[in-house]
């Protein structure tokens, strides 16, 4: 019944809004369980649910509304309001939710008069909460009473429910100091939370000092997963991706990761199907503007989550360090994620090659660099001659770290998970693939990013004198349409 400050994992039967609800109601249960002795007010909870905007709280009333009449006739009753700037209401007696908005429970100042009552803040859809001035302000007062309340802090549960881990979630999750973050996957059967409590993560510091090129023998895992077809190595590349997120942020840590895909189309094609599964990506590859090299850079060293695809055309491009530094310095996770052709010769090089550039280097601050997994995924049955060759070749060629095959792979990523949920989740990722990524649709897209990145190469190529002609030849343009209109 005890509900610890590390993260859970839980799975809903449907993607509905009423699972969502039921879910709340078994941790608004959980909770009051686990404080029914130490507050006065056990009988009299209240749980807090913030939601991101008027429609969607108006949606959790009725969803909880509705749901209350049916647990009505169990023994549990359920009180259920919302909460605007000038709502006057009364706690009665069982559980209460009260629902509203990060902006109105900061205007109308009602967290203190709520403050003996609450033992649970939920913040709902937390991956889709901005940090603006209203989500600022509810953290701030919810800290500030933290630390002048002792008991409010010992009896309040505060939590994040999200569908997925994001920048957005993290953000509020700093702002907080670690509160429980909930986030929610389909699935056929219940599972339980995992009860192992984490210390409060430390703060992921980036350090501003030029990087250092000074060969290291980096702590490196290498993973061998073979698939039976193409569509399982998207299956479980995103759950690598899921399950390396939630373990990592779990811990304080910022997992940053680098999938090495075939060729630039089935870069896209991960993009595509990453972002249909609320995942972010970004393609990396030599077409690229300055601008948009420079954007993915900053955006991968920021303190959030991340995900890169290259593509192995540009491989020579992406051993250039002096491009590519960040990719070296902040890289947890390197994915091959590639189609093998039948020659070892060629697995050879592409794998010295990303071995020798990810462990080579130490971070710019000097530190000891994070340990790296590098992780390929094939579409070879574990009894093809060409997997075994490849997986001798891994572990006989290899100067740290040890190789695990793919009886250890799935192992660590089915710990603690259902088989149903694993099912679940294969239906899903075929869903998004077959729906989502057809031939045509990606070759439209990026055909329409690739050409936008065109247009931006073309600007910054202009000499200064064929920029002048245009701005020229523009306000001639403009003035002669004016004339006309006269």
């Amino acid at each position: 019944d005890d509900l610890s400050t590390s993260d859970l994992h839980l799975h809903s039967r449907d993607g509905s809004g009423k699972m969502l609800g039921y879910l709340l109601f078994l941790l608004n249960k959980c909770l009051q369980r686990r404080f029914s002795i130490a507050s006065q007010h056990a009988k009299q909870g209240v749980m807090l649910v913030l939601a991101p905007d008027v429609t969607r709280q108006d949606l959790i009333h009725n969803v909880f509304a509705n749901f209350a009449t049916k647990t009505t006739k169990y023994g549990m009753l359920m009180h259920v309001t919302t909460l605007s700037k000038a709502s006057c209401f009364e706690i009665n007696s069982g559980q209460t939710f009260i629902v509203t908005t990060p902006a109105v429970l900061a205007s109308a100042e009602q967290l203190e008069r709520l403050k003996p009552f609450v033992h649970a803040i939920v913040f709902d859809r937390a991956d889709t909460m901005n940090s603006d001035e209203s989500i600022r302000n509810i953290c701030n007062i919810v800290q500030a009473t933290i630390a002048e309340d002792q008991e409010f802090a010992r009896r309040v549960q505060i939590i994040l429910a999200s569908s997925c881990y994001s920048a957005n979630v993290l953000r509020i999750k700093e702002l907080l100091r670690s509160p429980l973050v909930v986030t929610l996957e389909e699935s056929t059967e219940e599972c339980t939370p995992d009860e192992e409590k984490h210390e409060i993560p430390p703060k992921f510091v980036l350090e501003e000092e030029p990087m250092k090129d000074v060969l290291v023998n980096r702590d490196i895992k290498h993973y061998l997963l073979g698939v039976e077809n193409s569509i399982d190595r998207y299956t479980w590349l995103y759950c690598i991706i899921k399950r390396t997120f939630e373990k990592h942020v779990g811990q304080g840590l910022c997992p940053k990761l680098v999938i090495v895909a075939a060729d630039l189309q089935t870069s896209y094609k991960l993009k595509v199907f990453f972002e249909a599964l609320s995942i972010p990506a970004e393609v990396f590859h030599r077409l690229l503007s300055k601008r948009s090299e420079e954007v993915l850079r900053k955006g991968f060293a920021k303190k959030t989550p991340s995900v890169i695809i290259v593509s192995e055309s540009i491989e020579e491009y992406f051993l250039d360090v002096g491009k590519c530094e960040t990719f070296v310095e902040f890289a947890t996770h390197v994915v091959n994620f590639t189609r093998q052709q039948g020659s070892l010769e060629s697995f050879d090089s592409r794998y010295h090659n990303t071995c020798e550039y990810f462990s080579s280097r130490v971070p710019r601050s000097g530190k000891a660099a994070l340990p790296l997994e590098i992780i390929t995924i094939l579409s070879l049955r574990e009894e093809n001659p060409l997997f075994q060759l490849l997986e001798n070749y891994i572990r006989h060629n290899t100067a740290t770290g040890a190789l695990e095959g793919s009886h250890e792979v799935k192992s660590i990523l089915y710990q603690d998970v259902s088989e149903a949920y694993m099912k679940a989740m294969k239906y899903r990722c075929e869903d998004v693939f077959h729906s989502k990524c057809s031939l045509r649709s990606i070759r439209q897209q990026m055909a329409k990013m690739i050409g936008k990145e065109m247009e931006m190469v073309k600007k910054e190529t202009q000499s200064p004198e064929s920029k002048q002609l245009k701005r020229k030849k523009l306000t001639r343009d403009r003035r002669q349409k004016v004339a006309r209109r006269r």
